[in-house]
Formats: C-alpha cells, sequence, structure tokens
C-alpha cells in the first residue's frame, strides 16, 4: 500500500516538526475533554498533561484484569486499562467491517437526462432557488431597488460558477465585461451593472429574524442553505470503505464572530468547516460550520468526540473506516464508533493523551524505525490496537498511533519499516486536503463591498 498520496509521505515529519517547534495546529488538544470553543483564535501548546497518564507495569496485575500468560508483555495504565504486547485476534478484517453498500451513485443521484445542468439542480431544487430569490427581494425591496427574475438568479449564479472555473473571481468587473479584454459570455449573460447589483442584494435568510436566530446560532444566515445541501450530499452518493474526517478553512478577511486563525493553513484567517468526505473520490457527505462557543451548550455536544459522532452520522452501522488526525483521535472515541456506531477508526495519536501506556512513550534505546505494538487483550470487547513508530533519530522522536482496523504487526520491507497502520493512514487522510486544494482553486467568492 502506498502511503504517497499528495505529499502526505511528509505528514509524519510535519507532525513531529511541529511539536519540536512547541506548537500545534489550532485544533490540537491536551485533554480528551476540552473544547476547541474554549480557546477558538490561539495556538494550544503541547506541554501540559491531561493529568492521567499511564505508569509502568506494576508487579501484580490489577483488580478486575484478566491474568495473563508470563510470557506474554503487559502495559497497564493508571485507570486500570492494560493492553499486551502481543497480537490478540487474527488480521484478517472482521465480518463488521466489511461495507455491503455499492460504491457509487445512487439511484437518486444517477443523471436521468443528460443535461449538465442537472448535477446543480439535484442540490439546488426549486424549493432553495425559491427560498434565496425570496430572501434576496427582500433585500432588494428594503432598498429601493427592483426585484430579479429567477433566471437572472439563475444566470447570475451560472457566472459564478463559470468564473470559479476561470479564475477570474479576483478579475476586476470592467475588465471581465470588457470587449477587448472579456470573456463574451459575461456580457452576453448579463450586463455588468446587474451583476453588481445582485451581488450586493444576494441573501439567504430572513434578515427582519436574523438577529433573533443569531442569539443561538451565529451562523443563522446561511444554516437553513447549509443543512438543505447537508442533507442532499448522502443521498446522491454511496462511499467507499474509507472515509476521512478534517477541517478546511475558507479564506475571509471581513468582520466575523468566529472567523479563526490557523497557523498551517493557507491564508490563515477564515472560516473552519469540518468535513466528512470519501477518502478515494473527495465526495462530501456532511460537513459543519465552527460557528464559536454557543451559550449553554451542554458539555456533552461539544468537543472532538461530539463533533465526529454527528459527522459519521450518514454512515452509521456501515462497516467503514474513518480515519482522523490527532485532534480528533482518542481510544473513548475509538471505543464508541466501534460499539455504538460499527465503525473502525485509524488516527494518530497525540503522545500526551490518556491511555497510552508509558512504555509507548519511552524512546531510550529504541532504534530508529522500529515499532511498538500493544493491543487490547482478546477478551476485551474493544479491539484497539496501538502503534509507536520511531521517525526521528536526532532528537529521538516517536509516533503513536491508534488503529481498530489493524489487529498484527504488519510493517514495510523497505529500510523504514513503516507500520502497516501508519501507511494506512497516509493513504487515506488526504481527503479533506484535497477539497481544501479545489475549493480555493476554484472560488467563486467576490467582494461585495
Amino acid at each position: 500500500m502506498s502511503g504517497n498520496l499528495f505529499g502526505k509521505e511528509k505528514e509524519i515529519i510535519q507532525i513531529l516538526e511541529e511539536e519540536e517547534e512547541g506548537e500545534l495546529n489550532l485544533f490540537d488538544s491536551t485533554d480528551e475533554e476540552s473544547e476547541t470553543e474554549d480557546n477558538v483564535e490561539e495556538i494550544i501548546s503541547d506541554n501540559e498533561n491531561d493529568g492521567n497518564q499511564s505508569t509502568p507495569v506494576p508487579q501484580q496485575p490489577t483488580a478486575g484484569t484478566v491474568p495473563h500468560h508470563s510470557s506474554v508483555p503487559r502495559y497497564i495504565c493508571k485507570s486500570g486499562r492494560y493492553y499486551v504486547g502481543n497480537p490478540q485476534r487474527s488480521s484478517r478484517r472482521r465480518v463488521s467491517n466489511i461495507v455491503r453498500e455499492r460504491e457509487g451513485l445512487t439511484i437518486d443521484g444517477k443523471a436521468n437526462t443528460g443535461n449538465p445542468k442537472e448535477p446543480f439542480d439535484k442540490f439546488f431544487t426549486p424549493d432553495v432557488i425559491h427560498i434565496i430569490l425570496q430572501h434576496t427581494n427582500e433585500e432588494a425591496v428594503n432598498r429601493n431597488l427592483p426585484p430579479i427574475t429567477q433566471t437572472e438568479l439563475l444566470s447570475y449564479i451560472g457566472l459564478l460558477i463559470l468564473m470559479g472555473a476561470n479564475k477570474d473571481n479576483k478579475v476586476d468587473y470592467h475588465d471581465m465585461w470588457s470587449i477587448l479584454y472579456g470573456r463574451p459570455v459575461y456580457s452576453a449573460t448579463m450586463i455588468r451593472r446587474k451583476f453588481k447589483e445582485i451581488t450586493k442584494l444576494l441573501r439567504f435568510d430572513d434578515k427582519s429574524t436574523r438577529e433573533d436566530r443569531k442569539a443561538n446560532d451565529k451562523f443563522a444566515a446561511l444554516r437553513e442553505l447549509i443543512e438543505n445541501v447537508n442533507n442532499k450530499f448522502p443521498k446522491f452518493y454511496s462511499p467507499g470503505f474509507n472515509v476521512t474526517i478534517d477541517e478546511m478553512l475558507s479564506l475571509f478577511l471581513g468582520k466575523c464572530q468566529f472567523k479563526v486563525f490557523i497557523k498551517d493553513k493557507p491564508g490563515k484567517y477564515g472560516i473552519l468547516i469540518r468535513i466528512l468526505c470519501d477518502a478515494e473520490t473527495r465526495y462530501i457527505l456532511k460537513m459543519e460550520v465552527y460557528a464559536g462557543k454557543k451559550e449553554n451548550e451542554p458539555r456533552t455536544e461539544r468537543g472532538p468526540m461530539a463533533l465526529v459522532t454527528r459527522l459519521v452520522e450518514p454512515i452509521k452501522r456501515s462497516g467503514r473506516n474513518v480515519t482522523t488526525d490527532r485532534y480528533y483521535t482518542s481510544v473513548d472515541l475509538a471505543e464508541t464508533l466501534w460499539n455504538d456506531f460499527h465503525l473502525t477508526l485509524v488516527g494518530t495519536l497525540q503522545t500526551n493523551r490518556k491511555h497510552i501506556p508509558e512504555e509507548l512513550k519511552n524512546t531510550e534505546s529504541r532504534p530508529l524505525h522500529s515499532s511498538m505494538f500493544a493491543f487490547t487483550d482478546s477478551d476485551s470487547n474493544n479491539p484497539v490496537t496501538l502503534v509507536s513508530y520511531i521517525v526521528k533519530e536526532k532528537p529521538k522522536r516517536n509516533l503513536i498511533m491508534l488503529s481498530t482496523q489493524h489487529m498484527g504487526e504488519d510493517v514495510s520491507d523497505d529500510e523504514k519499516h513503516k507500520p502497516e497502520i501508519v501507511l494506512f493512514y497516509n493513504s487515506t487522510k488526504g481527503g479533506v486536503d484535497t477539497v481544501d486544494q479545489m475549493a480555493r482553486n476554484y472560488t467563486v467568492k467576490r467582494v461585495t463591498r
């Protein structure tokens, strides 16, 4: 299995270099129960422990644990959770981890007419267009301007898409409609003045009730449209075995209460969107816009675990695998997805996460490119595999990963001897990164003032 997908072969080293510099991605946390919302515009340090670190193996088994053969290494955490050093299960894929749905377009997603506009119409149905038209004309009335027609609205949206495809979104209006320099399709579709007018008028909600709705939802201006499109994503396409959860940053420099800063993202400032997508085709299955911390929001609805369980709802009980980065990955999440959602999990772990044995954190006397595995006992209902892989010699650094799909000690045959878990992660992690890149390359965003 290749680990070279969209430059992801460098990701492991990049992760370690970030930690070495003492800075992490905005959404890294030192505690599995922490929330992004508590410190949304700051880079969070990774120097603090969560207060629940594992301890060296005691001489006697802890109460409630299953006796084991003395030749099998045993790693016990302070909480009582323990792992063993040898695989306790077959390396074959479980029946519960086999997807029975056919990958690809669903019956509703297949084209009926061959009209290139048909995919657009599946998401922007007449009722959605009606909502946009209604609220845009409400704004026109407020500004004492004539209402626009449905044909004008559809023509405007078509021009936006064309501008994105041609990467003309930053080109001056006068040049775009110029007889000498512009594309004839622009002036043939709509006059420049009308296009600029619709850009200023475009609305997606009832402005008169927005402030009341914003008391509970800062994203109220676009909530109805986003939820409408979200509900359609899984209706038209069935993903493959592997899906990815990650975040993308939609560049935005204007005024916004929930604008965030992410050091490692292109543009750095913008609107944060968490996405579940197919790892191979990059088709989006669900997205959630981060709109800041909500007042009086229950703790159970915040944090990485709550976010993941909301995003995976379209693939619940499907037997698929979810790949996540170190902000989302935890042993607790892996067990929740396995038991409640019938999904497996593969992801990187922060070294200070709880439920990681001290033996896996220790890098002393371990050679470069060596791996150390830990497995839940065969009597456990939660098949968690951990691996600590030495990826850097000076200073010595290790990468800790988790999987509920892999059950063996398989490593590559090359000189780096990468664990199969690492190779699998690198081959499935790039989905959202590609979505982010495409959104930036073909953006339809334009300045409205």
